[in-house]
């Protein structure tokens, strides 16, 4: 069936937040009251810690499962958490949080345990299928559907390293295949009952650890992640593959990947690529296969990487195939018309930009140099032209760093005769980490970026380029909010969408505002704003000429739809002025989140230092604390308020759906 939004409700005010200890300092209870968390459809926590929770979806389908060793101590309710002391394993206390379409539920291990492993009892009486790929357990419908899933677990230690945990699954059947599900005869589990088993692997003095399952709807992402890659398939669906999420200080970063189904707005786990990492460019080759390259790991100091992998969604699985000459982060890429790939520029080390140039042989899947640039660049574009030349724009020699050179030049390879020529006329606005779309007439429009070590400078202005004049022209109107490592897509009716990205320096201000350039007109439209602010996320044009609009930083787990190719204004009292019948505040809101959100809660994260212990418990989040929650997909520290960069009038941010009002109580 197709997983409709639901319309969002703000919740009232909340209660002030409530601690208790926990590991590391304190877990923290978000300020969010008793009786407005309970009223989700989506999830029943039990009294005791021995009974079966439950995560329902739209649908009315369900998860029940329970901990197979946990003891019947009494669930004590904090917020919206649900805590029970020594109720797991080795004394670990059981520790349950709703989440955007269900549930975390964490362990916590003070210490090692005798047996680093814990099992869980899956009750499948009425499921009509069962999926098990990558580490995920999924409950698949009559159509092959993915509804529910348990995402893959892993292990936080004491310093906020993340380490996958393994997981065994026995005593029931389920399709193994990595190859998209939807449409394909569901595996009964033939059996009762499935049994998780998952183990890990720490050094005793990693502990205090927290494992960490989800257990949730397949409409929002299993793994949240930010500067992943994306490409839509031959058959319409969309895959994301690797990233990163936060952990404190630290990048950690993501091997997994996922499908998106469009016509049911589902995600199922396909198989992960070799090497968990950031990609650096990712698209779909003329055969249908996806190429993923290079790309870096690790944050600070990322590292650059040359290996490259294929993925086939015939068998859901990546290959690899030879490496780049030089390794490389923060490069460009494009699809020539012949179908080889071209990439340049980008960092072989941290410290400056290179100005060279590789092109992949789609025949053997092999790489060679081609001809130098003329410049040296990273967080430039690259533009492929109607007549097959690529046009590179902008960039810097390293834009992370103070002193660094940014180029208002642009400049054109041709690949027939292995040779670049920069453009007589540079771009009007020196910059970086901007975007360059081709539109009809062969032009190529550029919107924002940013000037300086880090994005000092946010431009918001917009430029035009007549690539047959070789000439540059100043479009008069500007982005509703300056941006830099936003998305763009060339939509089919012209107009160019721009969501996302940061409106001031690295890691300080995300946007949640998407705007519809006109080239024709000269004119932004202001669009309705995203349910949630994207930055480093991938946006892809689907076959209807929908986008998909995927994770990010904020909340790297959404997922947004945008629905509306016009976003023109609209009556209120008329739902039929609006193509997608949400009008709201005079202009038809075009973003449909794929899934309810969190109810509006209190975060306040922290990049800095945010780990689960130190030599005495301490925590630079004091008084209140540090949190791993997949929610946010990271180390965060809560305090009493509303994230950051949200407005409580804001449809969409943070709510639930006020139709049912089930309290806690036993599944």
């Amino acid at each position: 069936m197709k997983h409709r939004p639901r319309r969002a409700t703000r919740l009232p005010r909340s209660r002030a937040a409530r601690v208790f200890p926990g590991i590391g300092g304190l877990f923290v209870a978000l300020a969010l009251p008793l009786s407005a968390l309970a009223e989700t459809p989506r999830t029943v926590v039990p009294e005791l810690a021995s009974q079966w929770l439950r995560v329902t979806d739209d649908g009315g389908l369900a998860l029940r499962f329970t901990l197979a060793e946990a003891g019947s101590t009494p669930f004590v309710r904090q917020g919206d958490l649900a805590t029970a002391r020594g109720a797991g394993p080795g004394g670990s206390d059981l520790v349950v949080r709703t989440v955007p379409g269900g549930v975390e539920d964490f362990l916590v291990f003070h210490s090692a345990p005798a047996l680093a492993s814990v099992r869980y009892r899956v009750d499948v009486t009425d499921w009509v299928g069962a999926r098990f790929v990558g580490r995920s357990l999924e409950r698949i419908d009559e159509a092959g559907t993915p509804r529910l899933r348990m995402a893959a677990p892993f292990v936080l230690d004491r310093h906020g390293v993340r380490h996958e945990a393994s997981v065994t699954l026995r005593e029931c059947a389920a399709d193994t295949r990595a190859s998209a599900p939807w449409g394909r005869a569901p595996v009964s589990p033939q059996a009762a009952e499935c049994v998780v088993d998952i183990a890990w692997s720490l050094p005793p003095a990693a502990y205090p650890a927290v494992l960490d399952p989800a257990w949730t709807t397949t409409a929002r992402l299993a793994e949240p992640r930010w500067a992943h890659g994306a490409a839509r398939l031959e058959d319409g669906r969309v895959l994301v593959a690797g990233g990163s999420y936060p952990l404190g200080n630290l990048w950690g970063d993501l091997a997994s990947a996922e499908l998106y189904d469009p016509s049911t707005r589902t995600w199922a786990a396909t198989g992960p690529m070799s090497v968990a990492r950031r990609p650096g460019f990712t698209e779909r080759l003329a055969d249908g296969r996806v190429i993923v390259v290079g790309g870096s790991t690790g944050f600070p100091g990322a590292t650059a990487q040359s290996l490259v992998e294929v993925y086939d969604a015939a068998v859901g699985g990546f290959s690899r195939t030879a490496d780049l000459v030089s390794p490389r982060f923060d490069f460009s890429g494009a699809k020539l018309l012949d179908g080889s790939v071209l990439v340049t520029g980008g960092f072989v080390t941290n410290d400056l930009a290179t100005d060279s140039a590789e092109r992949l042989d789609v025949a053997s899947l092999t790489w060679r140099e081609v001809a130098p640039m003329q410049e040296k660049r990273a967080l430039t574009t690259a533009t492929t032209l109607p007549d097959g030349r690529v046009l590179l724009t902008g960039g810097g020699d390293n834009p992370y760093l103070t002193g660094n050179v940014v180029h208002a030049s642009a400049e054109i390879y041709d690949a027939a005769a292995d040779r670049w020529d920069l453009l007589p006329t540079p771009m009007t606005t020196a910059r970086y980490g901007h975007t360059a779309t081709l539109v009809e007439g062969g032009r190529v429009l550029v919107a924002g970026g940013a000037d300086g070590p880090q994005g000092t400078t946010v431009h918001g202005s917009l430029e035009l380029l007549d690539v047959a004049a070789g000439a540059w022209s100043t479009v008069s109107a500007s982005l509703t909010v300056p941006r830099w490592h936003h998305g763009a897509t060339a939509l089919p009716n012209g107009r160019v969408l721009l969501v996302g990205g940061y409106s001031a320096n690295f890691f300080q201000s995300t946007t949640r505002k998407g705007d519809l350039a006109d080239v024709e007109t000269g004119t932004v439209l202001a669009l309705g704003e995203l349910a949630t602010p994207h930055t480093l996320e991938t946006s892809t044009l689907l076959a209807d000429g929908t986008v998909l609009v995927v994770g990010g930083l904020t909340d790297p787990g959404s997922v947004e739809v945008f629905g509306s190719l016009d976003g023109t204004p609209c009556d209120a009292a008329d739902p039929a002025s609006c193509a997608n019948g949400r009008c709201e505040s005079g202009v038809c809101r075009v973003f449909e989140p794929t899934d309810v959100l969190a109810p509006e809660t209190v975060i306040e994260r922290s990049f800095l230092s945010c780990s689960l212990g130190g030599d005495r418990g301490e925590s630079p989040c004091r008084p209140t604390g540090c949190l791993w929650f997949v929610a946010f997909a990271g180390m965060a520290c809560f305090r009493r308020g509303r994230r950051r960069g949200l407005r409580s009038s804001q449809r969409g941010s943070r709510s639930v759906d006020p139709r049912a009002s089930r309290p806690f109580s036993a599944a």
